[in-house]
């Protein structure tokens, strides 16, 4: 497993208002810090930050699409129900992060890692995914059709109920996770990496009859 890790400075610029920085943006915000700020329910599309660590925030019911997020650290953030659709994520971590409900829709992540976090419902439709981590989170009932992974990890994580359709699986390991109850069709079954208890559950999905 081979992700980079966000290229961060030792030294950052603490800001003091983030709602400012959105509502006055024009071009990329750079080597800043934000601690405990307020942007939900906030809307601004096209938005760029680079060099940047989130702490405590707040983006819930915000919406940001087609913004670009370069070398970026959310740690302990609220982006629950926020838009983030059409996205770009290169270099990001989610830690201890809320994202339920979340739309990600068509957004492109490379070398992003998920951790701790919450985010039941998220949708990832339509999404590219490349050098991704999910470490020991929760996307119960998530929507992870029709995208395209590249070099995935899935590490101690909940996917119960969570929707493949047309998301090629091969070669992604499972065999840590949750997955109950996913909504699966044999195309994308090819190639899974899982327990034999998991194929048992897999085989009722896939309406395999099993017997002894």
């Amino acid at each position: 497993m081979k992700i980079a890790s966000p290229h961060i400075p030792p030294v950052l610029t603490e800001k003091e208002n983030l709602l400012e920085e959105i509502e006055n943006f024009s071009y990329t915000i750079e080597e800043s810090a934000f601690s405990e700020q307020p942007a939900a329910g906030v809307r601004k599309s096209g938005l760029s930050f680079s060099c940047c660590r989130f702490i405590k925030c707040n983006f819930s019911k915000g919406k940001f699409p087609d913004g670009n997020y370069c070398d970026v650290v959310f740690t302990n953030c609220d982006l629950s129900n926020a838009d983030l659709s059409g996205c770009r994520f290169t270099r990001v971590e989610f830690i201890d992060c809320k994202l339920s409900g979340t739309n990600l829709a068509g957004s492109m992540f490379n070398h992003v890692v998920w951790k701790n976090c919450q985010c039941r419902y998220l949708i990832f439709s339509l999404s590219r995914l490349s050098n991704v981590l999910f470490h020991t989170s929760v996307f119960r009932g998530c929507a992870m059709d029709e995208c395209k992974p590249e070099k995935v990890w899935m590490e101690d994580c909940d996917f119960s109920e969570t929707v493949f359709f047309r998301t090629p699986l091969k070669d992604i390991n499972f065999s840590s996770c949750h997955i109950e109850n996913i909504r699966i069709t044999a195309r994308e079954v090819k190639g899974m990496i899982v327990t034999s208890f998991q194929a048992m559950d897999l085989a009722q999905i896939l309406g395999i009859r099993i017997e002894e």
